[in-house]
């Protein structure tokens, strides 16, 4: 017998599979996802899945046992289905399969059924467990008739059989209700069944003489049922009662339940949990095409077996190019914009959807799109003016003509003149840029922005008048850092454009000096933009500074602007001085002072020069010398000077000191760009009537002690002069120190020569 607790469940079902045609292809069925649980004699875990809001509970309770010795058929349990809503927050199910009723027992089964009834006689069968489906676990605080989705009731076991040769059987417990255990079986001469109670069955009524059979215990439920009442074997061998059969336990479903039904069966206990995948399908709503480049709004619809599915994302893609995505809406409608990407003509639109885990299965269909080639404008925006060889950012924005849109990746050329030309790809706003050199001579040129089109776009042009000016130029000078008078001075200067590359094949003129002495010469720059020519014989003047002006011209032409430089480099020049006796002795009782005699004075000169004052035959005192000379002569190409003095005979007679004689001497100092030589000629020395024995030429700052004295004699004493090379040489050199300025010192034979601003 059927019975039926809600809506059919096979209406439900019927539903749930049923497909709806998509655009291109037919939607696939509906995937049932099961769970089944057995006896386990213990509490069982479903773990609700991801997004899954409703099931299917087919619920089955077990059935109870037989009659002890071959007694009454133990009853069958119900199955009981349902669809229901997972209640909000549940995560988990709890799930409790019923144990199967045992012949002739009087233990009790799992999850509510009661054992059947004992004593004297056969004893009745135990009630099957009933099966149910919770919200919380078994034994927590919120295990409670509440709690409960699905209850399947267990059937009632057999009553024991009579042992005689007439039966009869006494009253069978009850079946529970929706509100009630089933009542005991009432007692005629056996014991009475227990009533059933909240979720558990009755115990059978007890045997009360051998010969009779005891009640069966009721079966497990939302309710259980009665107990059956149990037999007597008064009466026996001829005649006993058997024990009566104990009541079913009830089922039961959640008021939210749907296609609840319930019927008995002889299947075995057990639970199903079952959720639906659903199958999808998608119907493309348009449009049928639109311009390429161009945002074109595009929809679709996305239902189920159950209607439309709200709040799905939807994946839109054009074959060529451009794609969307969008979420439905109440009415399973998604909508967005794409952008086709061409090429023109007939194209594919594709609707795709993911699916969603354990809810609905992923699904696509696809709609023929026609894609049209839109007009472009070109608008030239880039520099208008540029100098020679100058480069020149050139640009362009490329739109769409109907909507002003812009036109990005496309390739656009730029071209000056029909010559130099450059490309550049638009970016996001339709602009593209490049750099471009003019190579024409200054005047005004076209410039010509062209886009050739491509499989979506139309080809567009634009032509620009363009002026080319002179390039700016730079002059440096790169020669030498000093000339010398007299030498050929091959001078460099260097032409650049004032953003650095070099001026080829271009004259620059060199001036060296200034005014009437001014020398030039002219030549052409290389292929590092250098110019170089040399003037043969180099003769200008010697400032205070030893410095010359450098005057650098280039003359410009149509391509290169005039430009000049300039700069100051070093002349080449020499020094010296030569005087043959200076002394000063300033000790106790003495004061002397002979100043340089004869004296040449500081000779400073960059043409060849010759300084040689007059020989002086003696000098007479405490310091008596004889026949003085001095003499600097300077010469160019190469740069040279020699300073030289002499001295025939010296005597000194200084109080203090031993009377020192010395023979004729002479020094000299000849310095070039080479380096210096310095070189003295001593011809004797006699200190105190004790001659000497020294070299004629004696080694550089030879010293001799005076005995009993500080004094000494420094022969041949050297030592650097200022310039790039020089040297002072004096032969004979007396020094006696004394305290602060006074003491003796008496230079014999002094010679300096010194070059500056060497050339090389």
């Amino acid at each position: 017998m059927r019975k039926t607790l809600g809506l059919a469940l096979a209406g439900a079902l019927a539903a749930s599979f049923a497909t709806v045609v998509a655009t291109t292809a037919p939607a696939a069925a509906d995937v049932v996802v099961p769970a089944t649980f057995g006896y386990t004699g213990g509490e069982q875990v479903w773990n609700v899945p991801a997004n899954v809001t409703a099931v299917h509970i087919t619920a089955v309770g077990a059935r109870g046992g037989d009659g002890g010795a071959s007694g009454n058929t133990g009853g069958q349990g119900t199955v009981v289905n349902a669809d229901l809503p997972i209640p909000a927050g549940v995560t988990k199910l709890y799930v409790h399969v019923g144990q199967d009723g045992s012949t002739g027992s009087t233990d009790g089964t799992y999850n509510g059924g009661s054992g059947g009834g004992g004593g004297a006689g056969p004893f009745g069968g135990s009630g099957g467990g009933g099966t149910d489906v919770r919200t919380c676990p078994e034994g927590a605080p919120c295990d409670t008739l509440g709690s409960r989705l699905v209850v399947a009731g267990g059937g009632g076991g057999g009553g024991g059989r009579c042992v005689a040769i007439g039966c009869a059987h006494a009253n069978n417990g009850g079946d529970a209700t929706d509100t009630a255990g089933g009542n005991g079986g009432i007692a005629l001469s056996g014991g009475p069944g227990f009533a059933g109670g909240v979720f558990a069955g009755g115990i059978g009524g007890v045997v009360v003489l051998p010969a009779g059979g005891g009640g069966g215990g009721g079966g497990g439920g939302w309710y259980g049922g009665g107990g059956g009442a149990g037999g007597d074997g008064i009466g026996s061998p001829i005649f006993a009662t058997g024990g009566g059969n104990g009541g079913r336990g009830s089922d039961h479903v959640t008021p939210t339940a749907t296609s609840a039904s319930s019927e008995l069966t002889d299947q075995p206990a057990q639970v199903t949990i079952s959720y639906i995948v659903r199958s999808t399908t998608i119907t493309y709503t348009g449009p049928a095409g639109g311009d390429m480049n161009t945002s074109v709004p595009v929809s679709a619809k996305l239902t189920s077996a159950l209607g439309p599915i709200n709040g799905a994302t939807l994946n839109f893609s054009l074959d060529g190019g451009g794609s969307c995505s969008g979420v439905t809406n109440a009415a399973g409608v998604a909508s967005c914009t794409l952008t086709p990407a061409g090429p023109a003509g007939a194209h594919t639109i594709s609707i795709s959807y993911g699916g969603l885990t354990n809810a609905f299965l992923p699904t696509a269909a696809s709609a023929p799109f026609q894609e049209l080639k839109r007009p472009t404008t070109m608008t030239y925006t880039g520099a208008t003016t540029s100098p020679f060889h100058h480069a020149a950012t050139v640009s362009g924005v490329l739109t769409t003509t109907d909507d002003h849109q812009p036109v990005p990746g496309a390739t656009v050329s730029f071209t000056l003149n029909g010559s130099e030309t450059c490309s550049a790809t638009t970016d996001s706003a339709g602009a593209a840029s490049c750099s471009l050199t003019p190579n024409e001579p200054q005047g005004t040129y076209a410039i010509v922005a062209a886009y050739g089109g491509d499989a979506s776009h139309l080809p567009s042009m634009k032509s620009t008048p363009f002026k080319v000016t002179v390039e700016p130029t730079v002059l440096t000078y790169v020669g030498p850092a000093t000339v010398a008078n007299d030498e050929p001075a091959t001078l460099s200067a260097k032409l650049t454009e004032d953003i650095g590359p070099p001026v080829v094949g271009r004259n620059v003129t060199i001036k060296l000096g200034s005014g009437l002495t001014a020398q030039s010469c002219t030549g052409p720059t290389n292929t590092s933009g250098i110019a170089s020519c040399t003037i043969p014989s180099v003769h200008q003047p010697l400032n205070a500074a030893a410095t010359l002006p450098v005057g650098l011209t280039f003359a410009g032409d149509n391509f290169y602007m005039k430009s000049t430089g300039s700069s100051t480099i070093g002349l080449q020049y020499m020094t010296g001085r030569a005087f043959a006796v200076q002394a000063s002795v300033i000790i106790p009782g003495l004061q002397l002072t002979i100043k340089p005699t004869p004296d040449t004075g500081n000779v400073r000169t960059a043409v060849p020069f010759t300084k040689a004052p007059a020989c002086v035959l003696a000098v007479n005192g405490k310091i008596g010398v004889k026949t003085l000379c001095a003499k600097v002569v300077a010469g160019t190409a190469p740069g040279r000077i020699t300073s030289t003095s002499s001295i025939a005979g010296v005597t000194v007679s200084l109080p203090n000191l031993p009377v020192i004689a010395i023979g004729a001497v002479n020094a000299s100092s000849a310095t070039s760009c080479a380096g210096s030589v310095g070189q003295t000629t001593v011809a004797s020395v006699t200190i105190g009537g004790t001659a000497y024995n020294v070299a004629l030429h004696p080694e550089p700052n030879f010293t001799i002690p005076i005995p009993g004295t500080a004094a000494k004699l420094v022969l041949n004493e050297q030592s650097a002069a200022a310039g790039d090379h020089g040297m002072t040489v004096t032969a004979v050199d007396l020094v006696l120190p004394g305290p602060g300025t006074s003491g003796i010192h008496v230079a014999l034979a002094t010679a300096t020569s010194a070059i500056h601003n060497c050339t090389s």
